[in-house]
């Protein structure tokens, strides 16, 4: 295995104190989904803590200009941390400092009944994979989307729609992706971040999580940079979308910093929720900009749409990652 995979080696060891219990929740913590695979945090420890900053230096300037989905990435290392705390019997308070754009989290021990692995949430974290093959026909059962829908709080909703229900969803969607496939600086900072197979770098997305051969991930950066690709990856989005029953959103009630990182940690639970169930999910940012995202505003009917995805249940069970930065490169 390449150094650049090696962190999804993690695993849950008998540790006995709190820096060691922090470092593996930390640990875990990493494996936190994000934009591209940017991974656009750092983080600062203390003896009892952690505080989690916005990395600027991998921001993506065109196509996340207000550095949303940079925000929602940290929710969801945040998820990460926390979920890990919990099954290593960590208490935790999170502390969202508004002014620094930072989260700082404290741990303290606990004594409580630690859970078995295989039950917790912890146990599918390098487990959690983005899906973009078309799904199969089994349906997801109403009383599991029920489950998903009960993740909301006061600050941010979980909401479904079956397509059958609003089939403009689709179109929507389609366009979405169209649209900014087509914006050549769009293309150009996409082409930046996609790797070879067997890259040795520990940032941007290998071929292989876009279903591309060695060959074809070596490529498709110039290509992408060249020729207006959005016709030839309509066709299998046009698939994919087709082959789905739910879409689903995170959205809030406000449209802020903290709002963003709190429906990031919604959405990684979520997500690994889903993965503990067996459901493949694949987040479709491009539908949160522009004028796309009122479509989704209206058709979801929420006040501030954060991420959209869609779920449903694949053939193939195959996981494929992308490279992570190891903890010395991201802790000071």
């Amino acid at each position: 295995m390449l150094d650049n995979y090696k962190s999804w080696n993690v695993t849950e060891t008998r540790l006995k104190s709190l820096e060691e219990k922090i470092k593996n929740a930390l640990e875990y913590g990493i494996l936190a989904p994000s934009t591209h695979n940017t991974q656009p945090w750092s983080i600062r420890k203390g003896k009892n803590y952690l505080v989690i900053n916005p990395d600027f230096s991998r921001s993506l300037p065109k196509s996340d200009k207000k550095n949303r989905f940079l925000f929602i990435s940290m929710g969801c290392l945040i998820e990460n941390v926390l979920i890990a705390a919990e099954y290593l019997r960590l208490k935790t308070k999170v502390s969202y400092q508004v002014s620094s754009d930072s989260v700082k989290i404290t741990f303290s021990t606990s004594k409580g009944r630690k859970q078995k692995f295989d039950d917790h949430l912890i146990s599918v974290i390098p487990e959690r994979a983005t899906c973009r093959l078309k799904f199969n026909s089994t349906l997801i059962e109403q009383s599991v989307i029920n489950e998903f829908k009960n993740l909301s709080t006061n600050e941010v909703e979980v909401s479904f729609i079956n397509k059958n229900e609003n089939s403009e969803i689709v179109k929507v969607l389609l366009d979405a992706s169209y649209a900014s496939i087509s914006t050549d600086y769009f293309r150009r900072e996409l082409s930046e971040l996609i790797i070879p197979n067997k890259s040795k770098s520990y940032y941007g997305m290998p071929g292989t999580v876009l279903g591309f051969k060695n060959v074809q991930a070596i490529l498709t950066p110039y290509l992408m940079r060249m020729v207006n690709i959005a016709p030839l990856m309509a066709i299998k989005d046009k698939a994919a979308l087709n082959s789905t029953d739910y879409f689903g959103v995170i959205s809030t009630n406000i449209d802020n910093k903290k709002s963003w990182i709190m429906a990031g940690q919604i959405f990684e639970k979520l997500w690994l929720q889903a993965t503990k169930e067996g459901i493949a999910l694949q987040p479709l940012a491009s539908a949160i900009v522009n004028d796309h995202k009122k479509n989704i505003k209206n058709i979801f009917g929420v006040k501030y749409p954060q991420m959209i995805f869609r779920i449903g249940y694949v053939d193939d069970k195959k996981v494929t990652h992308s490279p992570r930065f190891p903890l010395n490169a991201i802790t000071n």
